[in-house]
């Protein structure tokens, strides 16, 4: 009788411990991924950097995660070059690049990775990245191929896989600033939210191979579908 009870009481013990542990598998979600920063402080201004258009500054404010009153500042080549894999990703260009243009956006920077493949490979291990959970993380430690993005602002509603053109640790960054190309640093935000075309310096979004400021340029000439796959 003592022998049943025991062995009844480790049956018991053995399905509460297998109970806990499908508990903790359900609760379990994805890390996803966003920039640990989305721009830098100079002085006494911070800089909140946009891809092509300064519009999209308007709504990383709106998100706060950029200061009010920051100043819209077209990224560095090395900066985007670091965090392609996100900039390439619906959860970015579906939140912050304005409508109106978003098609020329995905057309231009499809045009770009052909040319910068191997820049932004060497890049990626420089990055610094925040996750879902909290923690940030180097470059060099992920795989930006098989990363999942988040919109950075603290929801996981809108999340990119990673780039399927296969990026990530090794190497140093591509040095150099965006050159070529209409979109200068600090110009106005203009427009009037997403579905803005953007302000005067949105230019056309080309930009010239790194290190040479007179380089040939790649401007967005296709539109529509996803930067990742190339045209459909």
């Amino acid at each position: 009788m003592q022998s049943m009870t025991r062995r009844l009481a480790i049956l018991i013990a053995g399905l509460f411990a297998a109970l806990a542990t499908l508990s903790g598998c359900a609760k379990h979600t994805p890390v996803s991924y966003a920039p640990a920063a989305y721009g830098m402080q100079v002085g006494g201004v911070y800089e909140c950097y946009y891809v092509d258009n300064p519009a999209e500054v308007q709504t990383l404010i709106a998100r706060g995660l950029c200061p009010v009153g920051s100043v819209p500042t077209r990224m560095p080549q090395s900066w985007l070059n670091q965090y392609f894999g996100y900039y390439d990703s619906p959860a970015y260009y579906n939140t912050y690049v304005p409508v109106s243009y978003r098609n020329n956006y995905i057309g231009t920077y499809h045009s770009y990775y052909l040319v910068h493949t191997n820049d932004i490979r060497a890049a990626a291990a420089a990055a610094t990245w925040k996750g879902s959970n909290g923690k940030t993380v180097s470059g060099s430690q992920v795989d930006t191929a098989k990363m999942k993005f988040s919109t950075g602002s603290g929801s996981n509603s809108t999340m990119g896989g990673g780039s399927l053109r296969g990026g990530s640790s090794g190497g140093s960054t591509g040095g150099g600033s965006v050159s070529g190309g209409s979109g200068s640093s600090g110009g106005s935000s203009g427009g009037d939210g997403e579905d803005s075309s953007g302000g005067s310096s949105g230019g056309s979004g080309s930009h010239s191979k790194s290190g040479s400021s007179g380089g040939k340029s790649h401007s967005g000439g296709t539109s529509g579908g996803s930067l990742r796959g190339g045209k459909k």
